[in-house]
């Protein structure tokens, strides 16, 4: 999202490194460790959105 000029509105949990919110308005991203997305389930609780595929193979880019 930053390569392409996006900046989160806000931006929670980073300091922890456990589980980061970013909301982008339109779009939330969460980003957790498995153990934690497998206990609070957010799969199941956001089961009615829609499901935006994202390619995270680096660039050339992120490898300089």
């Amino acid at each position: 999202m930053r390569r392409a000029g996006y900046r989160p509105a806000r931006r929670e949990g980073a300091r922890e490194g456990r589980w980061t919110l970013l909301d982008y308005r339109d779009i939330v991203v969460h980003v957790q460790h498995q153990d934690d997305r497998d206990f609070y389930a957010l799969d199941r609780l956001w089961s009615d959105c829609p499901v935006v595929p994202v390619n995270l193979a680096p660039t050339s880019e992120d490898l300089q």
